[in-house]
Order: C-alpha cells, then structure tokens, then sequence
C-alpha cells in the first residue's frame, strides 16, 4: 500500500495527524482493522487430506507451506501429528488428578490453557475446593523435585499431576 492510500483511509476514519508505519506487506483491509480495533487474528492450521491421491512432490510441497500439514482418511496416514498439532495450535494442557494412596487418573485429565494455575485447575474439578485448599502435590515438569509441594498460584505444564489438600 502506498502512503496516499494510507493517508486517505485515515482521513476517512478521521485521524488527521499520525504516523503510519507498515512492518511487513499489509493492505488496506488490514490497516482499516487496525483502526477500528474490533478484529482478532487466530493462527491457522490447514490440513490437506487426500494426499494419497497426489504425487509425492505435490505433497511434499503443501506440507511445506508455513502452518499447514498433509493427511489421508483413506489410508489413515498422519492423524496422530494432526492432533499433536491441534493441541499445540490451540496452546491446551493436561493435568490428571490424584487421590491419595491411589494411581493418577489417566483416563480424564483436566485440560485448560498453557500457563493455568493450581487455583484455575481445583475450580474446574469443584468451585468448593479453592475456598478449602491447604496445599498440593505436583509431579511433572513444573515441579523442579516430584513430588513437589506448591501453593494455588503454581503454573502447571502437560501432563502435570495434581494431588489437592484441603483445610
């Protein structure tokens, strides 16, 4: 975009003296959301399925493409990187919960966030039990000893376990 264009979208939205600047090859649709400040850009992952059907230089070329991976339903091939990517994608962790003198349980973490607290992980399990914790036990790679003994403000990391005291 060049700088009359840019000096008349924001005349038309009514900003007379500013200094534009452009970091990257951007148009105006983008510098019109700029400015009105109502729109969010999500990261996209795009999955191209059927690549059974193309040749393998096609597909090495769609699965070089930034955010994008290649798949195949007929043949299966590729859905455990699918969903390591969506889990990565969407930025998710899991924290199993422990009773004490029983094993984790790994059937059904609790996935929130990356960067959730003790505090937001025992809300999800019961809203009763931030009100009565005393204390917890995490194992895992936040914990810098396993087991370690953290308070409610702990940030846990995946596949973290959780084993609450209450008062």
């Amino acid at each position: 975009m060049d700088a009359r264009t840019a000096g008349l979208i924001c005349k038309e939205y009514k900003i007379s003296h500013a200094e534009v600047l452009f970091r990257g090859d951007y148009g105006a649709d983008e510098l019109i959301d700029v400015i009105l400040g109502n729109r969010v850009y999500l990261r996209a992952l795009y999955c191209y399925n059927k690549c059974d059907l193309v040749s393998l230089e096609e597909c090495d070329r769609l699965a070089r493409l930034p955010d994008s991976m290649v798949a195949s339903c007929a043949i299966n091939l590729n859905f455990d990187v699918l969903l390591a990517k969506i889990w990565e994608y969407l930025d998710l962790v899991r924290v199993y919960t422990k009773k004490r003198g029983r094993v984790p349980d790994w059937k059904e973490p609790v996935v929130v966030r990356y960067g959730a607290t003790v505090k937001e992980v025992i809300g999800r399990v019961h809203a009763g039990l931030v009100d009565d914790f005393r204390s917890c036990l995490v194992w895992g790679t936040s914990a810098k000893h396993s087991p370690q003994r953290c308070g409610i403000a702990h940030v846990l990391e995946d596949e973290d376990v959780l084993m609450v005291f209450k008062k």
